[in-house]
């Protein structure tokens, strides 16, 4: 009598499993079914297969196929009967499938439906000016059974920010659209991404910037230059009152260094001494320094900043402030590309005098050219010495 030959159960609902595959990262899928002892599980798949069969990734001795075009990026674990794809990629998703004998007669599948959720991209203009319109996309490519929802986490600033869904084919987007205004400077707009109800590690983000429209703050004060003058001709605690701001708080608006508010008021006092007429800036110097336009320069930044740097590398130095200052390295290198907000300098070759060199990055308002904030930076540079 002939051997009764193994039975394949027909798959149930319980069998098939829904499983999440983001772009670059491993994938584990395990045979959790009853098997036999010892257990004989074998892996196969439906991607990867050029005829009607499928193909087989790893025998029950967890021996991978030498055969499969992707034998390099699989992995068995015979103990805890799974299957790891190593590097998940778009061409990876499909159906996977694990068979286990069960008993003589009986094999049981188990089958796992990958789907393919690609890296998550945030788009969009992030240097903005006040009253740009602005729009930032999230978007997931997609393949497979699951659908990725990306979505905008909210920042701080509520209000005046609309969401809207941007789906393509294979594709989902979610954005989010906005009129630039002076509070959402520094705002970082973040996407996470959710899956079947999971939500991924992956994020992405988009930190904006919002520059003040010079002309637009001018207009915002609503004094001509001689409306200026009259209001500098008052009583200091009339000027206090008119500003309606406590001492500390009318220092921290007019965003300058102390002894530079000193150094205004006391050419003030000289011209109030000298003249009542409208101020020239030859009476009046320090009125060429608008107070009310100057802004802080929070921070100085030199990146890389080591102690040490080769020649021909570039050495950038930058400011942050609302409008941008005017950066500049002094002594003048010989080779300097000026940005807004930030100039970069190229280390040049080393000699025999150059032991150490010293260079100060200054930081300056762009009206009046006053020098906010610096840093200094002493360095030696690597490389074959030139002639001096």
């Amino acid at each position: 009598m002939n051997a009764c030959p193994l039975v394949s159960i027909t798959l149930s609902r319980a069998d098939k499993v829904k499983v999440i595959g983001v772009e670059g990262e491993s994938v584990q899928l395990i045979c959790d079914r009853d098997v036999a002892d010892p257990p004989e599980v074998v892996w196969k798949d439906w991607v990867y297969n050029s005829a009607r069969e499928a193909i087989r990734i790893a025998d029950k001795d967890g021996n991978i196929n030498q055969e499969h075009p992707q034998k390099d990026n699989f992995e068995v674990d015979i103990v805890k009967h799974q299957l790891t794809i190593k590097f998940f990629k778009k061409d990876d998703a499909g159906v996977y499938f694990c068979e286990s004998k069960y008993n003589k007669t009986t094999v049981l599948k188990k089958e796992f439906v990958v789907s393919y959720i690609g890296a998550v991209a945030c788009v969009g203009k992030q240097d903005l000016k006040e009253g740009d319109k602005a729009e930032l996309l999230c978007e997931v490519k997609y393949q497979g059974e699951l659908l990725p929802e990306p979505e905008w986490i909210s920042p701080d600033v509520k209000e005046g920010v609309e969401y809207v869904n941007s789906d393509e084919l294979l594709t989902a987007g979610r954005k989010v659209v906005f009129t630039a205004r002076p509070d959402m400077n520094g705002v970082t707009f973040t996407c996470q991404v959710t899956v079947n109800k999971k939500v991924l590690q992956t994020t992405c983000e988009r930190k904006i910037t919002v520059k003040c429209d010079m002309s637009e703050h001018i207009r915002c004060l609503k004094v001509t230059w001689s409306e200026h003058i009259r209001c500098l001709k008052v009583t200091w605690t009339e000027h206090i009152r008119c500003l309606k701001v406590t001492w500390s708080e009318h220092i921290r608006c007019l965003k300058v260094m102390w002894s530079e508010h000193i150094r205004c008021l006391k050419s003030h006092q000289r011209y109030r001494s000298n003249s009542d007429s409208v101020a020239t800036a030859s009476v009046h110097p320090s009125i060429t320094v608008s107070l009310m336009v100057i802004d802080a320069v929070n921070k100085v930044e030199i990146e890389p900043e080591s102690a040490t740097y080769h020649a021909g590398q570039k050495i950038k130095c930058s400011g942050n402030g609302n409008p941008a200052p005017k950066v500049t390295w002094k002594p003048t290198p010989k080779e300097v590309e000026d940005g807004e907000g930030y100039q970069v300098m190229t280390v040049p070759d080393p000699t025999e005098d150059d032991k150490a060199l010293t260079y100060t990055c200054s930081a300056s308002s762009n009206i009046g050219e006053v020098v906010i904030l610096d840093k200094k930076i002493t360095f030696t540079i690597l490389g074959e010495l030139s002639a001096a």
